[in-house]
């Protein structure tokens, strides 16, 4: 409202006040003018924040200090190496070229996720399903096993394994399935009987086929301690099926019958008395069967794995020793999947 329509109004109400109020203007611009020459003699004012702007500081600390797990698997995914995500390509850029085969259900509607169940030799097996949030039905994505260690359950190894799912992010569907009880042993445990468990997981790629648009040439499996040593159970009877694992404390001394082939990267910690002996007999099987030299190894990363010279084409072993005993060290999770993605 301007002074002049200001003034009228009120004389209108009130004449006898117009003079006064019509002095009001030229008042305010000499206030204001004694207060600028007051600030500029005085030089510029510190905007100082007050107790509401501190406390927005101190929120947005913690509220990055307490990021979500989805948060920060996006930060560790930005931060992916390089290295892995030329892998990729060139995996991509192959199976372009290749027509690899695709499961049934791309193409079609919504995916299975969380627990899922399947039946096998009359008992009912669980399995848990994480398909990534921006699963496209006509874009086949790797399909990755990750199997827990003795008494531990799917669901259980899904929180232990966060460091994998990192850096998985959403590239990948990961599968967690569940042991049987073992009598013996009063746990679950994956050498409750192989050949079950080899029928288990062929039950679950038979059930996926139709669920979920995966690419059969990318089917990858991990696993710690009893989950590792079922992983090299599968390169051995599946080759050919997995394309690639990746076993952490958990190797088989003897191993007969294989059929196929896959790529292999075997992890352990030197102090893991109970496992070393056979992850390393996983190891050297692994470099016999894909035609590696054994003495010709180049460390491949600051955390001192060991890449082998001579495999065969497609076919690369991997080995790690760190200095720990039965875990699986953070860094491990990247260094899986970098290996993995390769493919």
């Amino acid at each position: 409202m301007s002074p002049i329509r200001y003034s009228r109004r009120r004389r209108r109400r009130r004449g006898w006040a117009a003079p006064f109020l019509l002095l009001l203007p030229p008042v305010k611009a000499f206030a204001a003018a004694i207060l600028f020459v007051f600030v500029e003699g005085c030089g510029a004012a510190e905007v100082v924040p007050g107790a509401g702007d501190a406390a927005r500081a101190e929120q947005g600390d913690d509220a990055r200090a307490d990021m979500s797990r989805d948060e920060r698997s996006t930060l560790t995914r930005d931060s992916v190496s390089r290295d892995v995500v030329e892998a990729e390509a060139d995996a991509d850029a192959r199976r372009d070229a290749g027509g690899d085969a695709v499961a049934s259900a791309c193409g079609q509607g919504a995916p299975p996720r969380g627990l899922q169940t399947v039946t096998v030799n009359g008992n009912p097996r669980e399995y848990l399903v994480r398909v990534p949030a921006i699963y496209d039905p006509r874009r086949p994505l790797p399909l990755l096993f990750s199997f827990h260690g003795a008494g531990s359950t799917g669901p259980k190894f899904e929180g232990y394994m966060r460091p994998l799912a990192t850096a998985v992010g959403d590239r990948a569907i990961i599968v967690y399935p569940t042991a049987l009880l073992d009598p013996n042993e009063a746990k679950t445990t994956w050498s409750r009987n192989k050949a079950d468990d080899i029928a288990f997981f062929e039950a679950m790629l038979a059930a996926l086929d139709s669920r979920l648009c995966y690419d059969k040439g990318r089917v990858f499996a991990t696993g710690f301690s009893s989950g590792g040593i079922f992983s090299n159970v599968l390169g051995c009877a599946r080759g050919g099926v997995v394309r690639a694992i990746a076993a952490v404390a958990g190797g088989v001394s003897n191993y007969t019958n294989c059929r196929g082939a896959v790529a292999a990267l075997e992890a352990i910690g030197t102090r893991d008395t109970d496992h070393y002996a056979a992850l390393v007999a996983s190891r050297d099987h692994y470099l016999a069967a894909n035609g590696c030299r054994p003495t010709d190894a180049m460390v491949t990363d600051p955390n001192g794995c060991r890449s082998y010279a001579g495999c065969r084409a497609g076919l690369p072993v991997e080995y790690c020793e760190y200095d720990l005993g039965h875990t699986w060290p953070a860094w491990l999770g990247e260094k899986v999947w970098a290996f993995l993605a390769q493919f």
